[in-house]
């Protein structure tokens, strides 16, 4: 279900700056390529565009979604009114259409609405409006490619203020994911998808909202209001205060679907990674109450991954096995430290200390120098492997502690920062 945002480069210029959490401040458009609207302009400036600074400032990109290497769609505002330009020959043409409905943008708009194409017919536009009385979350649908519109409206509660995300798992089964709170203050716009983990948030609430709908958006269902900002964001916050890593770091967040029965009910709700090159933590998380306590931990464990592969600078895919489940077992030591032992995940019982001892001894010394997605099988275990599920967490986890029993005032921090081959034990001395 994730989807990134990604301004691509086609042939004509799209002056958007992805910087920081996405998407700046909207960047005035600076070369557009249309003819009259519905009809195809060809791949040349329109100078007329150039040359009108009150046009200029008044159209702007927010979005691109690519379908396949020939057909996709750009949203954004031409002279301040909301469209969207198709293009079904690899950016060679684009058709310019006007959606009708759409708030206008002027200095009192909110955020601008946000558009999802499943197919080349089949989309969805959302927003939210506010007024004194309540706010109003308006969903536009189109199942030929934009010619006409169909509209739902509900109110929306007081915690939701922007969209930032639409996906579908399938044609009938969608997610809206709203947000609330102020802006960011690091020159953030409501648009963005990411929440940069250093930035401090401005107003009461900071909670992810989503809104489910099974019928392709003719209704759709709130889901539980989860307070990301207001009590996980104070932890990630404190991380990067307490132990910085000198690198940026962003943060990205997707609802887990409902029907991931293994996410919720093994996961805790939460499921994360960060990547190879530790500069972003992805999250896919189930709104619910009891999901705080899991992701707070996992909040934390992803951290120290981030921190481990800033600090060594081996932020790339080509580690070896021994590396992939150290990362997990300091991971794990360091949410201890932090949040306490009722917080660990349940990797760290998968084995007891001694299968634990025997699978080192047996399989996972013999292949910790080995490299490649191979070795995953051995990370992660359970379904059709030959060790248990989460053994190399388990058996990371354990080197750490043979480890911390050898050295007990060295921090989990500065355990961080050891090389892998340090954790080797040797059983003959101990």
């Amino acid at each position: 279900m994730k989807r990134r945002r990604a301004i691509l480069i086609v042939p004509i210029a799209l002056a958007a700056v992805l910087v920081g959490c996405g998407v700046s401040q909207p960047t005035p458009l600076q070369k557009v390529t249309t003819g009259a609207s519905n009809r195809p302009g060809t791949a040349k400036p329109n100078n007329s565009l150039l040359e009108n600074p009150h046009v200029s400032q008044l159209t702007f990109f927010t979005e691109m979604n690519m379908l396949n290497s020939t057909t996709g769609f750009i949203s954004g505002y031409y002279n301040n009114k909301f469209s969207m330009w198709i293009t079904s020959d690899g950016g060679l043409h684009w058709r310019l259409h006007e959606i009708p409905g759409v708030p206008t943008h002027n200095v009192r708009s909110g955020a601008p609405p946000i558009m999802y194409f499943q197919s080349k017919n089949i989309g969805w536009i959302a927003w939210i409006t506010r007024d004194k009385k309540q706010n109003v979350l308006t969903v536009l649908r189109t199942i030929n490619g934009g010619r006409q519109w169909t509209k739902h409206t509900q109110e929306a509660p007081t915690v939701a203020n922007y969209i930032e995300q639409i996906d579908f798992s399938s044609h009938d089964d969608g997610w809206i994911r709203a947000f609330s709170g102020g802006a960011m203050n690091q020159g953030d716009t409501p648009s963005c998808v990411r929440a940069m983990a250093g930035s401090q948030y401005q107003g009461k609430y900071n909670q992810v909202l989503t809104y489910h709908t099974t019928d392709s958006g003719k209704t759709w269902n709130t889901g539980t209001p989860l307070p990301l900002g207001k009590q996980n964001s104070t932890v990630l916050l404190g991380l990067r205060h307490e132990y910085p890593s000198g690198t940026k770091l962003t943060v990205e967040l997707y609802p887990m679907d409902e029907n991931d029965q293994f996410g919720r009910e093994r996961l805790g709700g939460v499921s994360a990674w960060t990547n190879w090159e530790g500069d972003t933590i992805h999250l896919v998380v189930y709104p619910a109450n009891e999901t705080i306590h899991f992701l707070k931990s996992t909040v934390v464990h992803e951290y120290n991954h981030h921190y481990r592969i800033a600090t060594l600078n081996n932020g790339h895919a080509d580690v070896p096995l021994l590396e992939k489940i150290i990362r997990e077992g300091l991971a794990e030591h360091f949410v201890g430290d932090v949040l306490g032992a009722n917080f660990h995940g349940p990797w760290v019982d998968a084995l007891s200390e001694d299968a634990a001892k025997a699978l080192w001894e047996t399989l996972y010394s013999v292949h910790a120098a080995d490299i490649g997605e191979q070795t995953d099988a051995l990370v992660f275990g359970g379904q059709n492997t030959d060790v248990p599920l989460w053994a190399g967490y388990s058996v990371g986890y354990y080197l750490v502690k043979w480890y911390r029993q050898l050295h007990p005032v060295v921090s989990v921090i500065d355990l961080t920062t050891k090389q892998c081959k340090e954790f080797i034990p040797n059983f003959r001395d101990s």
